[in-house]
């Protein structure tokens, strides 16, 4: 499966670089995960969200989530506290 992720620097970070090109090799989902300490669902939905298969709402969704995250982890390092 050919994959279009966007332009580099246009969202896809280091991480989600790894999972795609690892995916483009032909390496399986599961294999991905293990290699890189994920969940297997985390590689699908990484995958899917760059395969053109996920909805505009699922990727919105995730984007949400995702951000969430970063902002929870940022928050994490240097102590402060998001409302």
């Amino acid at each position: 499966m050919s994959l279009t992720p966007p332009p580099s620097g246009h969202g896809l970070s280091p991480r989600e670089q790894q999972i795609i090109d690892l995916d483009e090799a032909g390496v399986p989902v599961s294999e991905i995960a293990r290699r890189l300490q994920l969940k297997p669902r985390h590689v699908s939905r990484t995958i899917k969200m760059y395969d053109g298969s996920m909805s505009v709402n699922e990727r919105f969704d995730a984007m949400v989530v995702a951000g969430t995250i970063a902002l929870a982890n940022a928050c994490a390092q240097t102590g402060k506290v998001f409302a």
